[in-house]
């Protein structure tokens, strides 16, 4: 007997291009730092945790705050006390200094910020990236806030902080200290944040804030010194699930698959933000921008500029098989081959036997392939899916 068969095939098939799913998103190390420029331990232990924020700035994001505790005549704490003491009062502080890294708080005294605990934090990778853009003069700031899902976007109750700092403050406190690094000016988000969903997976959330300059709040805030350093908080936990800041340096990455076996895929790099001039260092030893003839694999690319920031992310190069669309086969097969199925395969061969493709393998026909059930049924071919 012979029968006519339709074998349909399931495919799923990747575009050759691809973008944010092959690449990571680095995780930056949020620091809140609580101090007063009254309090003598701050004075004492201030500098030695500054001074890892200032060696290790590519890969923090510091924002300091000043609450009324220990002392409320604290000059920068009547600035702001709102925006200061609401996020005090969100932690429990009760005395300075005190850090909170990543929404955990860290020991006070010689352990404030310690070299140790910044290289365990760092290499870490986050579901979100965001991204900050300031356009305009000081006294008309806009702000552009993107938050990107680079993997599955999580749950729970998030809140968005948008943090304008004074990156230097040139000030004599009464406790001796006369530097003051990223300091809180103001929330341009509000105080507890501003309730924030993030967008799908390969997708991005896009936000607009203000600021103006001429409203500087204490008269050694400088309008050149500021700029906006922005988190996203799951609320509930205090876990920080990622930052940014307006001074980061952001990759994209578009992705063009290499062909199973072949070097043909390639890595084009869309770069923003730093100071404009970029070094590359790829894993692979190469130092251009932009990688062609690769195989499929993960490609490690680090980028800096010439003010110190730093960006690295991990891009995959994937594989795929080009697919013939039909095979048709009629009567006995006297065959031993791979094929590789698009669409359909059709046949008139003898059926006389039960056959199974299984998910990922490649069919081989061989003397001819046969069933006892003559009639559709489906499979999934390697290189097609």
């Amino acid at each position: 007997m012979r029968i006519f068969i339709l074998l349909t095939i399931v495919t799923i098939f990747f575009s050759q291009i691809v973008t944010a799913q092959n690449q990571t998103a680095k995780k930056y190390v949020n620091v809140e730092l609580f101090t007063n420029t009254w309090c003598g331990l701050c004075a004492f232990f201030d500098p030695a945790a500054t001074a890892t924020y200032q060696a290790n700035k590519k890969d923090i994001h510091l924002t300091t705050i000043y609450p009324n505790v220990p002392y409320p005549q604290c000059p920068f704490n009547q600035a702001n006390p709102l925006d200061n003491n609401t996020r005090k009062d969100y932690y429990g502080v009760t005395s300075t200094p005190r850090t909170f890294t990543q929404g955990t708080q860290l020991n006070s005294g010689s352990t404030l910020l310690t070299q140790s605990f910044i290289d365990t934090q760092t290499g870490q990778v986050s579901p979100l990236r965001v991204e900050v853009i300031e356009v305009g003069p000081s006294n008309n700031k806009q702000v552009f806030v993107y938050v990107k899902s680079f993997a599955t976007p999580p749950a729970g109750n998030l809140r968005l902080f948008v943090a304008a700092v004074v990156e230097n403050v040139d000030f004599e406190a009464q406790n001796g200290l006369t530097e003051h690094k990223n300091v809180l000016w103001q929330y341009l988000s509000n105080e507890n944040g501003d309730v924030f969903t993030p967008a799908a997976l390969g997708s991005t959330t896009s936000l607009l804030f203000n600021y103006n300059t001429d409203n500087l709040t204490h008269p050694s805030y400088e309008a050149g010194e500021v700029y906006v350093v922005v988190f996203v908080q799951n609320y509930t936990t205090k876990e920080i699930i990622n930052s940014g800041s307006s001074k980061d340096i952001v990759i994209d990455a578009v992705v063009t698959n290499a062909t199973c076996g072949n070097s043909d895929g390639a890595i084009d790099l869309n770069i923003r933000g730093g100071n404009g001039s970029y070094n590359f260092q790829w894993s692979s030893g190469s130092t251009t921008k932009d990688l062609a003839g690769i195989s499929n694999g993960n490609y490690e690319v680090t980028v800096t500029d010439g003010a110190g920031a730093e960006v690295n992310s991990i891009i995959t190069v994937d594989c795929i098989n080009s697919c013939n669309p039909t095979f048709n086969f009629s009567g006995s097969q006297f065959i031993n081959d791979v094929y590789q199925a698009g669409e359909t395969i059709t046949s008139n061969a003898t059926i006389n036997a039960n056959v199974t493709y299984n998910a990922g393998k490649r069919i081989t026909l061989t003397n001819g392939f046969s069933t006892s059930n003559p009639y559709a049924f489906q499979a999934v071919i390697e290189g097609c899916n």
